[in-house]
């Protein structure tokens, strides 16, 4: 019987694609789920509507903190 394993969901958030691919390609497992995201108003979208059980956020993004 196989085991009932939740994943972890992680939010990635940089406006550099090499950054978000090398650290999403480091963190994918079959325990953890990416969303990879680019900018600020997508992030704020993507977190009305899903749970994350972590953000990874680039503080420069280039059209809002990502302290916001």
């Amino acid at each position: 019987m196989a085991k009932n394993i939740s994943l972890a969901i992680i939010l990635l958030v940089d406006d550099d694609p090499v950054i978000r691919l090398m650290f999403g390609e480091g963190i994918t497992t079959d325990r953890y789920r990416i969303t990879a995201l680019a900018d600020g108003k997508h992030t704020l979208e993507a977190c009305d509507n899903q749970h994350f059980d972590l953000a990874i956020i680039d503080q420069g993004l280039p059209d809002t903190s990502g302290l916001e």
